[in-house]
Parts: structure tokens; C-alpha cells; sequence
């Protein structure tokens, strides 16, 4: 036996004063496409629904819907706001159904309540850490210092980092950096005490805005050879954007990463272009490093790269060039093409004339 559509009658529609919506009206929107008599059922068209002198739906001529327990698939519902003749909103958006056969009076309805449902609604405990949310009825999921909240629709919510911002331009005197109004290292000098707050700039020493004479891949090296040294996050940080300077004569790249002490682990990496003669600044998908112990690590692509570099490493805030021996060593895994290895593999204690001058930024 084929559905009918329901004739919607009644309501009597009035504000908290009492006074009737008089030449208000209501708008249904459907939850959800649906099939009813091997018609589909489009739930993106809104259907105005006309209130009379008395609030109640118009009955000529009538306005029909279909009811919700008629529609496949079953807990469709309809989302319902009610206006003055004004158009100011007075009633809802509320989740209301229209169920049955031949008419419907819609002051049938308890505002906000579905009548038909199955398997039938439970109760649902909100919580935040485990302890009760302050309401039950409403979580407001919102973005907050350093995380970003959004709603890809579809029932989807996406919580991830906040997204990246170019440091405030000035001079970080803690750090000897200063910073432009775009978001660029302008200056920088080695030593200072850091700037002590997370997500913050971390930085090697003898950071140099030129590329100096000289400058190689380190002793005994070889194109895509890794090499790498351990530091120590006191606080943890923000790791989103890597700076430094390197060069070639030829297009070739320069690549850095940041691993798990033991190098079994690859948190985030970066490659620079080799024959641009200036800083460049990467941006990476952005990793958050708790405080702890970790080794970064570097190659090249070709002999003929140079990188301003600063010889030592221990007297920037964190970077400091101790910790589980090897210190500075060769990694017996190599760059694959331009990227980092996904693990470092096994170490070569050697020493390293230079290291690569760099800022790991927010």
C-alpha cells in the first residue's frame, strides 16, 4: 500500500507574551534525503508553512508533508524554526517529526522532542575528562591556544593544530633574532638565554645571516651521507616552519629532520632548495615535540653545497651538543632522493667542523 503525504493542521503558534503569530509562518527542513513510493525525497528544499489570524497552519488551501515513520531510512526528522510575520525568528530551529496518516496537528508537538525512533533514544552522558560536561544537553566543541576546531560537515568535526602564524615582527632580545613584519629572521646573533615559553623559537648557535667561505658536508662526507647530532627539548615546543641558508652552483637539495633519540622514529622533516643564495623558510605539517631527548639530522644532495653553519652547539637555550653518546655521528641510512630516511639506522661517532645554522619556528 503506497504513503500519503500528512495534511499539517493546528498549532495555535503564539510568543511568550501570549500574542498569536498572526501571519507568521513555519519552515521545515529535512534531516536527510530520503525515499518514500520509489520517489526520492530531497532534504536540501526548505517548505514554508503559512500560519493563519490564530497561529494554526493554514488549512485552504492545506499544506501537505510527508511524515517521518512514511520515509526510508527511519529517524528522519524535520528541523523546524518559526517565524513572526516580521520574519524574526520565535520558535526553534527544534528536531521535530510529523508521523501518522490522514492529518497532523502540530500541537501535538513537545518542542524539541522526537516522537518516533528506533532503536528508542538513550541517554547520553557528556563528559570532559571524565568528569560530567556543566550542560548535558549542549557541547559546544570551540578552538583554543594552538588548536583549531572545524566542522567539515557531515557529522564530521576536525580538531587539529591552530593554523601558523608568522612571528610578531621586533627584535627577540632574549634570543638575538629579530623578525620582520612577514614573518622573516632579518638578524640573529649566537648565544642569550631563549625566549622560555612553548611553542617558541629554538635555534643553533653562530646563526648566520651570510654564507660563509667555505662550508662543507662535514668530514669524509658523501652525497645523501645523514649526518646527526642529540639535543635536549627542556620544555617541548611547536615545531611548524624550519629556516637556513645553504647553496650550490647546481640544483640540488639540502634536507633536515628532527628523530626519536634513537633514530627509529622520524617526527618531522624539511628540504630547501639548494641554489637559492638566501634564508628560506619551509613549511611543514606541523608536530608538536614534547620535552625530552632528540637527535637532528641533515644531508645533501651534492658536493658542491655549502650552508652557513655555527661550529658549536652548546650555547643556545636546549641545543646542546651531550646527551647518550654518539654525539655528532655518521647515520648508516642515506637520504632517499631528497627526503630524509625514515629511520636513521645505526651511528659512526665522528666529528663535524661545521653544523647547519637553523631556527625551528611555531
Amino acid at each position: 500500500m503506497s504513503a500519503s503525504e500528512v495534511m499539517l493542521t493546528g498549532g495555535r503558534f503564539q510568543d511568550s507574551q501570549g500574542n498569536v503569530l498572526a501571519g507568521g509562518y513555519l519552515t521545515f527542513l529535512l534531516s536527510q534525503d530520503a525515499s518514500v513510493n520509489d520517489s526520492q525525497i530531497c532534504a536540501g528544499v526548505e517548505i514554508t508553512v503559512p500560519l493563519d489570524a490564530f497561529g494554526d497552519v493554514v488549512s485552504s488551501p492545506g499544506v501537505f508533508i510527508w511524515g517521518n515513520d512514511s520515509l526510508s531510512p527511519t529517524n528522519t526528522y524535520y528541523r523546524v524554526t518559526g517565524y513572526a510575520a516580521d520574519g524574526q525568528t520565535v520558535f526553534g530551529p527544534n528536531c521535530q517529526q510529523v508521523v501518522g496518516t490522514g492529518t497532523y496537528d502540530l500541537g501535538q508537538w513537545t518542542p524539541n522532542t522526537v516522537i518516533s525512533w528506533f532503536p528508542s533514544p538513550q541517554p547520553v552522558n557528556l563528559e570532559v575528562n571524565g568528569s560530567p560536561a556543566s550542560s548535558q544537553t549542549t557541547q559546544n566543541l570551540v578552538s583554543g591556544s594552538g588548536t583549531n576546531v572545524v566542522d567539515e560537515g557531515g557529522g564530521t568535526i576536525e580538531i587539529g593544530l591552530a593554523p601558523l602564524s608568522p612571528s610578531p615582527a621586533g627584535s627577540y632580545t632574549n634570543a638575538n633574532v629579530t623578525v620582520n613584519a612577514e614573518g622573516q629572521v632579518t638578524s640573529a646573533s649566537n648565544g642569550g638565554s631563549g625566549i622560555i615559553i612553548a611553542p617558541r623559537n629554538i635555534w643553533s648557535t653562530n646563526f648566520s645571516l651570510s654564507l660563509p667561505d667555505g662550508g662543507s658536508f662535514g668530514p669524509g662526507g658523501t652525497n645523501g651521507q645523514v649526518w646527526t647530532t642529540p639535543f635536549e627539548l627542556s620544555l617541548g615546543t611547536s615545531v611548524g616552519h624550519i629556516s637556513t641558508q645553504v647553496y650550490s652552483t647546481v640544483a640540488q637539495n639540502f634536507s633536515c629532520g628532527i628523530y626519536s633519540l634513537d633514530g627509529t622514529i622520524l617526527y618531522l622533516q624539511a628540504t630547501f632548495a639548494g641554489n637559492v643564495n638566501t634564508w628560506q623558510t619551509v613549511s611543514i605539517t606541523p608536530a608538536t615535540l614534547p620535552p625530552g631527548m632528540y637527535r637532528f639530522a641533515y644531508g645533501m644532495g651534492g658536493a658542491t653545497m655549502t650552508f652557513a653553519y655555527g661550529v658549536n652547539l652548546d650555547n643556545s637555550p636546549d641545543w646542546f651538543n651531550f646527551g647518550p653518546t654518539p654525539y655528532v655521528a655518521a647515520c648508516s641510512n642515506g637520504l632517499v632522493g631528497s627526503a630524509m630516511p625514515s629511520t636513521l639506522g645505526t651511528f659512526s661517532p665522528s666529528s663535524l667542523v661545521g653544523w647547519p645554522s637553523f631556527l625551528l619556528q611555531p
